[in-house]
């Protein structure tokens, strides 16, 4: 049988990123500020084509209490 890492509760050591990375759009959003070295609301708006400002809203926050991302 192959072993391998696994965290305490014996999960791939990259589950937990992958569960915050979860979504439509936080890849997108994450995207947009490695382009960035500063980036206001209505410039990530234009730029991601079809999100609405609460799901922007919604994933900003998310991933601002993931330590991602800071205002």
């Amino acid at each position: 049988m192959k072993t391998g890492i696994l965290t305490d509760s014996g999960n791939c050591p990259v589950t937990p990123l992958l569960k915050m990375l979860q979504g439509k759009w936080k890849t997108q959003v994450l995207y947009e500020f490695c382009i960035y070295d500063t980036v206001r609301f209505g410039v990530l708006k234009k730029d991601l084509t079809g999100i609405t400002n609460t799901m922007l809203t919604k994933t900003l926050r998310e991933l601002e209490a993931h330590g991602l991302i800071t205002r």
